[in-house]
């Protein structure tokens, strides 16, 4: 957890002479300093946001409902007089 804050620190320009001088020394430095580097050339992309809130905003309106499938009342007439027909063959 101490990397954690003196890496902050020196990303924030924070350290002090000593942490800075034991920071630089330490064998991760080379790493995070062409990250930091690389990462400063770096934009982030812009996007309207006022567009985007809107796609939200009128998608959780429209909510979609999920889609019931009925069955047709004759087709569940006719298998219960299959089933019953063939209750009774079978009994008798």
């Amino acid at each position: 957890m101490n990397e954690d804050v003196t890496l902050a620190k020196w990303l924030n320009n924070e350290l002090s002479g000593k942490e800075l001088a034991d920071f630089e020394a330490s064998p991760e430095f080379a790493t995070y300093n062409k990250i930091k580097q690389y990462s400063a050339g770096m934009l982030a992309p812009e996007a309207n946001m006022e567009r985007v809130y809107a796609k939200i905003k009128e998608g959780t309106k429209q909510q979609h409902k999920p889609k019931v499938r009925q069955l047709n009342t004759w087709i569940t007439r006719v298998a219960a007089v299959i089933v019953i027909a063939l209750g009774l063959s079978f009994y008798f």
